[in-house]
């Protein structure tokens, strides 16, 4: 981490908008944007969980990380792993798939456009996160609540400006920089197969639950008016 944000930490605040607003600042577009979104955010749960990453490559091997080989590993390594386990359940219950890899039976199509990334998360109960470089938190998130989708996610070494709620977001354990050979894989796999197997009868109440949380606490309307009480408290 950058020594200024070591220094600053106490003025910086955790904020994040979802991955529809991440391109332009053009209003008109970005209203468009989010409506058509959400107009995918209905479609049926008809996979109860999708995991879905770039690739499972250590890209810090030789540069953050070189200096500590043995001692951390890239949240990456992790997520080739999981898609492997998660490979291993029926293909109706489970879209688990790598964009990059050097093992072709992880590999599944890119959903390289808008269009088909939201229809795939919203037809997710669930969408599988581990967190990102410096244990950041993804779009994942954000894109998620939008469309009504929970999240299992890694212990997360970020927080932000409200909780999240237990239905919201499910911690399976520790996956971040760990070595491999330390995550709880038995506990974590476990974990996993519960979600899996869940019914789709709590789909309907979850879905507008998570709806309303993000439109009263994640969307950018929510958010800019967290900025603005933010600003008036540091006044």
């Amino acid at each position: 981490m950058p020594a200024a944000a070591i220094e600053f930490a106490h003025k910086i605040k955790p904020a994040m908008l979802g991955r529809p607003l991440s391109r332009a600042l053009d209003v008109r577009k970005n209203i468009k944007l989010l409506s058509d979104w959400e107009s995918k955010a209905s479609a049926k749960k008809s996979t109860r969980i999708l995991a879905y990453f770039g690739g499972d490559s250590d890209p810090e091997s030789t540069s953050r990380l070189k200096d500590f080989q043995g001692q951390y590993q890239h949240p990456n390594v992790k997520r080739g792993r999981l898609v492997k386990c998660l490979r291993g359940f029926p293909a109706d219950r489970v879209d688990a798939r790598l964009v990059h890899s050097q093992d072709s039976s992880l590999l599944g199509p890119e959903l390289s456009d808008d269009e088909s990334y939201a229809k795939k998360v919203a037809s997710a109960a669930y969408n599988v996160n581990i967190s990102g470089l410096s244990l950041s938190l993804p779009f994942r998130f954000i894109d998620s609540f939008l469309l009504g989708t929970a999240v299992l996610t890694d212990t997360l070494g970020i927080h932000w400006y409200e909780p999240f709620d237990a239905e919201e977001v499910i911690e399976l354990g520790a996956m971040g920089y760990e070595l491999e050979g330390e995550v709880d894989w038995q506990n974590i796999e476990s974990r996993l197969q519960q979600y899996i197997n869940s019914d789709s009868s709590n789909d309907e109440a979850r879905f507008l639950f998570l709806r309303e949380r993000y439109q009263r606490l994640w969307s950018p309307q929510a958010l800019a008016q967290y900025v603005l009480n933010s600003c008036e408290q540091s006044l």
